[in-house]
Order: C-alpha cells, then structure tokens, then sequence
C-alpha cells in the first residue's frame, strides 16, 4: 500500500524532463550551432543563393514554412558577372546593377580602369556616346553604396575569386550555387534525416 507522501507525488528521486522533450531541444541547439557556423563560413558569405537555402532550411526546421516559402527561389536568383561581363554590357549601354555576391573592390578597380582608359577616350574621340560615362558612374556608385552595407543582402565575400563573386571553373548546381558548398550545407543541416521540428 501506498503511504500520504508517496500519493502526493513526493518522491525521493527526480523525475527529470521527459526524454523526448530534451533529446528535441537538443537537437534544435546542434541545429542552430551548425547554423551559426555555416552562416560565418566564407562560401555562404560569397553566394547569395547559398544563403537563401541556408534560411529556408533554418526556418522549415523550426516549423515556420510559411516564412521560408516567403523567400526568393534560388533558381531565380542570376550567378554574379565578371567586371569584364559588366564591362562589356555597360559599354554597349545596359544598366547592370551590381550583385550582392560580387567582389565589389575588385569590380570597381576594375571598372574604374576601363572607364579611364578605354570608355573616356572614347567618348572625346565621338566613337562612344556620353551616356556610357553616365552608365559606368552610375554602376561605380553602386558598387560603393553595396560596399558601404546599404545594398541589401551584401556581406563581405572572400576576395580575389576569379570573377568577383563565383569562380568560373567551380562546378556549381543550376543556381550557381558550388557544389560542394551545397552538399556540405545539407549534410550539416540533415542530422541522420531526422526532422528536429
């Protein structure tokens, strides 16, 4: 028979949270700590496409689908250009509008170059219209505003890649995100293929 203290529920051991309580905060701490990391890691910095899965995935697995179905699709989202590509395009008149992945010192070293040493003599020598000055400044500014943080999603990428923003020669999905950068993100996110939401 049970005693007046074993009926109140006063019991000389802890009975603790329940199992899978803890073992599911656990797994969300493991969650977010591979978050963080990937969110400091160079490659995610570099590739805004990269960065968009990552907060899909963070926002699916704490059950806020809703949010992440809010983001831009990846496969909507153009790989950066080359300043040449850039080059290329503003001289025969395109506006291009700087991309947050791009290596913005490099791009404006180098579009600074061939405005200078190309586009102005250009210009003077009536081969170029004035237009294209306009359309090189225009792009130069910018690029500097996006250095200075007042593009949205720019973070600092990693310098010297080959392009500015993505290396040509990485192999990469369809949304010019690399490979081995996207295989990586999703094993830290999969936990063994547990849902932790």
């Amino acid at each position: 028979m049970l005693s007046k203290e074993e009926m109140q529920g006063n019991y000389d051991f802890d009975i603790g949270p329940l199992t899978s309580t803890a073992n599911k905060q656990q797994k969300q701490m493991e969650f977010l700590q591979s978050y963080a990391l990937l969110a400091a890691s160079p490659a995610v910095a570099q590739s805004p496409a990269l960065r968009v899965e990552l907060d899909k995935e963070v926002l699916r697995n704490i059950g806020r689908a809703d949010l992440a179905n809010l983001l831009p699709d990846t496969e909507a989202m153009a790989p950066p250009k080359s300043p040449e590509q850039e080059n290329a395009l503003m001289g025969q008149g395109q506006d291009v509008d700087p991309h947050p992945g791009d290596n913005h010192q490099q791009h404006i070293a180098k579009h600074t170059a061939i405005l200078d040493n190309l586009i102005r003599p250009s210009v003077e020598e009536g081969i170029l219209p004035a237009s294209v000055i306009a359309n090189f400044e225009s792009h130069l500014a910018e690029h500097e505003k996006a250095m200075a943080g007042g593009m949205m999603g720019t973070s600092s990428p990693v310098m010297g890649r080959p392009n500015g923003g993505m290396g040509g020669n990485v192999a990469s999905d369809q949304t010019g995100v690399p490979n081995d950068a996207m295989n990586t993100l999703k094993q830290a996110l999969n936990f063994g293929g547990q849902n932790i939401a």
